[in-house]
């Protein structure tokens, strides 16, 4: 089971921030995982019903223009939030999960799940 970043237009500094190297399509992973000999079991889309703001703090965050006093601040500025803001989209986030034990997949999402096993 890997979860890794989705959809390469969310690209910002917070992935940079994160050490990700690249952001993936369900698509693009599918095959890889195939070419390497992998059959996918399960692939969805999670962080999907904060995708809107996920979103909305990237693009955000890319027009804004670095300085130098940008340099000296925190890095992943959009994981810091008040703690009344994080119980509530962590309680978004406990739905989301539900959906997910319960079946659902998500066709998009800031990540990706996915469940694999070597072909027999």
């Amino acid at each position: 089971m890997i979860t890794i970043p989705q959809h390469q237009f969310l690209w910002s500094k917070a992935d940079e921030d994160a050490c990700h190297c690249r952001r993936y399509s369900q698509k693009e992973m599918a095959e890889k995982l195939k070419r390497a000999g992998f059959e996918v079991l399960r692939m969805t889309g999670f962080v999907s019903l904060l995708f809107p703001a996920m979103w909305f703090m990237r693009r955000r965050n890319t027009n804004i223009g670095t300085s130098a006093s940008d340099a000296r601040k925190p890095k992943i500025d959009e994981l810091c939030l008040p703690k009344f803001l994080n119980t509530v989209l962590e309680a978004i986030m406990a739905v989301e999960r539900l959906f997910i034990k319960c079946g659902i997949n998500f066709p998009f999402g800031g990540s990706l799940l996915v469940v694999f096993r070597k072909k027999e």
